[in-house]
């Protein structure tokens, strides 16, 4: 009929894959040579519409085990693995011979670890998968939608790392804050477009000792991300979390408190027209020009050296490098 079925247990082992894909007149998927390549499992169906099982490819460091379909369609190819697993020692190395882009913009990945269950085509996506890599594990359920050209996400997501400092780092290589932290370990629900907007919606976990629980904004739209949020916390040392280089003091003559420690109600920089008990010189956090931000927050304690307020309502606003703090 023009379409003949297959049914086989294939054992392929080559020294050069891009010798043998020539011979069958293929091109290489990306630019990154594979060279040596083993391939085993079965393979049954037709060749527009294969079931794999238990099938493994191991090359490049890398070991990818699948189990699932792949089909040719109207809309080019599908497919629909209920069982994926990545293991590799590069994996910058691997993305780059399946012609993907790393989702680091240039940074390495590294060794990783990929694990579930994944569906769809060149342009949407539909994904249960734990990720693993430099440290940092990442769980991501719910699907991607125009794949290519301005993605849109409706996932579930959920990072932790033992290290926020370096989870920070693995995220923005020039990130200077973080020391003493500690862990990361939080979830949320992610929507929308990266290119326009994200929102992050029923954020919980913990950053350090500090549980933490909100909403989140992030509008890419202007010349830097400005980014909106509600948030209940624990206690937190912002001046910790942020490199922040602070020079606001107290003025002369003006009641001392316990070191570290401001009562609520006192403010903490410029908020009305009140005169304040501090200096009201903004706090400089020139390292932080690349974003702004604008936080409404609850905290059982928040504190920015030599500050500490206990049961802190106010607002964080970070504007061109300077950071103000409202009660």
């Amino acid at each position: 009929d023009g379409n003949p079925g297959v049914d086989l247990n294939l054992d392929l082992k080559t020294p050069d894959v891009e010798r043998l894909l020539k011979l069958a007149g293929l091109a290489p998927p990306g630019k990154q040579r594979i060279g040596a390549l083993t391939a085993q499992g079965r393979i049954a169906g037709r060749p527009n519409d294969l079931a794999f099982s238990n099938f493994a490819v191991t090359a490049l460091g890398s070991n990818i085990r699948l189990t699932g379909k792949l089909a040719a369609t109207a809309q080019g190819v599908s497919y629909n693995f209920s069982r994926l697993e990545v293991r590799s020692d590069d994996a910058d190395r691997l993305l780059a011979a399946l012609g993907i882009a790393s989702p680091l913009d240039g940074r390495k990945l590294g060794a990783m670890t990929v694990a579930g269950s994944a569906q769809g085509n060149a342009t949407q996506a539909t994904i249960d998968l734990d990720i693993a890599t430099q440290g940092a594990k990442f769980d991501l359920k719910g699907s991607v939608a125009n794949i290519g050209a301005s993605p849109t996400l409706a996932m579930n997501v959920s990072v932790a790392h033992p290290n926020f400092q370096r989870f920070m780092q693995l995220l923005s290589p020039g990130y200077g804050g973080g020391a003493g932290v500690g862990a990361i370990d939080l979830s949320a629900r992610v929507d929308g477009n990266p290119d326009r907007e994200l929102r992050v919606t029923n954020l919980h976990g913990t950053l350090g000792q500090a549980p933490i629980a909100g909403t989140i904004t992030i509008n890419m739209a202007g010349p830097v991300p400005d980014i909106a949020a509600t948030l209940e916390t624990g206690a937190l040392e912002i001046d910790r979390i942020l490199p922040i280089g602070q020079r606001a003091e107290l003025q002369p003559g003006l009641r001392q408190y316990p070191p570290n420690v401001v009562p609520a109600g006192v403010e903490l920089a410029q908020a009305t027209g009140r005169a304040g008990k501090f200096s009201r010189s903004p706090i400089d956090v020139s390292a932080l020009r690349s974003v702004n931000a604008r936080v409404d927050l609850k905290s059982q304690a928040l504190s920015l050296q030599p500050w500490k307020v206990e049961n802190a309502v106010g607002q964080i606003a970070l504007r061109d490098g300077v950071l103000t703090v409202t009660q």
